[in-house]
This record gives C-alpha cells, sequence and structure tokens, in this order.
C-alpha cells in the first residue's frame, strides 16, 4: 500500500483529534465544532458576521 506525502483536510483533521484526545474527548469534540462552524461561518458570510460572532461570544462570556 502507498501512501502519498500530500495531507489532506481529511488528514489533517485526524490528526487534529489525535493531538487534542490527550485533552479528553469532550474538549477535542467542543473545539472541533466550534472551529468547523467558524470556518465555514466565516465563509459564507459577509464581515457583518463575523461582527455577530464576536458579540454573541461576549454576550456568552458575560453571562
Amino acid at each position: 500500500m502507498k501512501v502519498s506525502g500530500k495531507t489532506t483536510k481529511k488528514n489533517a483533521r485526524c490528526y487534529f483529534f489525535i493531538i487534542l484526545s490527550q485533552f479528553g474527548w469532550g474538549d477535542t469534540l467542543l473545539l472541533s465544532f466550534l472551529l468547523n462552524f467558524k470556518n465555514s461561518y466565516a465563509s459564507s458570510v459577509s464581515i457583518r458576521g463575523s461582527l455577530d460572532i464576536e458579540n454573541h461570544g461576549s454576550l456568552t462570556a458575560a453571562n
């Protein structure tokens, strides 16, 4: 079986899980969800959407 040296997005995600698994699966899944949400949301909306995320984050932190 020949393995290519090219790192794909899927492989990078696997490495991400392996590295963060030492912190516990709950934290790993939460961080993965937040990063995926941030990336998909930021790519689909304008700058105003990013400001909404920041405002929502500050409101969540205040609570």
